[in-house]
């Protein structure tokens, strides 16, 4: 990354602040099923986690003489807490917590429709791939070790040679998390009236765990 704030790096600020506003809309929605138990979870996550930056400006919480270093810090604070947020919830309300944490990333998925404003490409994998990615955080820029697999007209399949997220992710909720997101993704293409359904799956290659992402056409 350069030594001035770019282009790049509001995309990345964009992406940790996406996630900020699903664990917002997590704690608004849990206060009300479950009241101050919530509290304390959001309370406890930033003690160990910090803060949310939502109502900041990238000016305010990076420091431009380390912009990498601030970047990468934030996105680890950010998916910690999101995955001790999770693990909580789903500690102390089991079912009734997990089914309120797919509620919240549904409603997202439906929300995120409304900022999906080009019709004619409802049904182009490649123009969803690259709308998801404005809002999807998995690393930063210069170790997200991804490629595309497949890009034809009924598929758009991409990689992560190693998962980005498993170092930040306790007690492997990771998995979780990619439920979650499958959930927000699947519900986003349904509101915008897409014949495409998102999926993800995992391989192993040469002992690495490889996580497959994909894009396609609906058959029945």
């Amino acid at each position: 990354m350069s030594a001035f704030l770019g282009p790049i790096h509001d995309k990345m600020f964009a992406r940790i602040t996406f996630l900020e506003t699903i664990e917002r809309y997590i704690y608004n929605e849990g206060m009300l099923k479950f009241g101050d138990a919530i509290n304390k979870i959001r309370v406890d996550g930033e003690e160990l986690y910090g803060g949310a930056t939502l109502g900041y400006s990238i000016e305010e919480v990076v420091d431009t003489s380390n912009i990498h270093g601030s970047l990468q810090e934030l996105v680890n604070n950010v998916e910690k807490r999101h995955s001790f947020i999770l693990n909580k919830i789903l500690e102390a309300f089991e079912e009734e917590g997990k089914e309120l944490l797919y509620n919240v990333y549904k409603k997202i998925g439906s929300l995120l429709s409304n900022k999906f404003s080009d019709a004619l490409e409802t049904n182009n994998a490649d123009a969803i791939y690259e709308f998801l990615s404005n809002y999807y955080l998995d690393g930063m820029p210069c170790n997200s070790i991804s490629g595309i697999l497949e890009n034809n007209d009924n598929e758009l399949s991409w990689i992560f040679a190693n998962d980005l997220h498993k170092d930040n992710f306790i007690n492997d909720n990771v998995d979780f998390f990619y439920d979650l997101r499958a959930n927000l993704t699947n519900e986003f293409l349904n509101q915008i009236g897409s014949k495409l359904k998102y999926t993800y799956d995992t391989t192993i290659i040469k002992e690495n765990e490889i996580y497959v992402q994909k894009i396609m056409k609906m058959t029945w």
